[in-house]
């Protein structure tokens, strides 16, 4: 029972992922809050796979962030919501292999060149 439920929380932890790195619904900000929300359900600071979970969520943020070809607002809320990650990483890092990757992260995020986002009209729809 306890691996079905797993399995339901994996499968909405990753489809609010999608919905965010897609902006499906980019007049939610909540949906940011549920997915990181949803993330930390999963795993706990001391399970192994803490790093590797927030890690991916800082790189569906920062992807998000920097796609042209979704909605500025939305870009730049993803942009916003980095540091949450960010800062998690910052309490998981506790060898100097870690550090230098949140390192390498933060990094990153400091040299983002955000692009304008792509004006979408109604004759560029199919």
């Amino acid at each position: 029972m306890a691996s079905t439920q797993g399995y339901v929380a994996l499968t909405r932890w990753q489809w609010l992922g999608d919905k965010i790195r897609w902006a499906l619904e980019p007049n939610e900000p909540r949906l940011i809050e549920d997915y990181l929300r949803a993330g930390h359900q999963l795993v706990k600071p001391d399970e192994p796979g803490c790093w590797h979970l927030t890690e991916s969520e800082f790189h569906l943020l920062l992807e998000s962030a920097a796609d042209p070809n979704l909605p500025w607002h939305w870009r730049c809320l993803c942009l916003d919501h980095c540091h949450r990650p960010l800062n998690q990483l910052q309490a998981l890092s506790s060898t100097g292999e870690r550090r230098r990757r949140l390192d390498e992260l933060r990094v990153r995020l400091s040299t983002l060149r955000l692009r304008p986002s792509i004006a979408m009209t109604e004759g560029s729809l199919p």
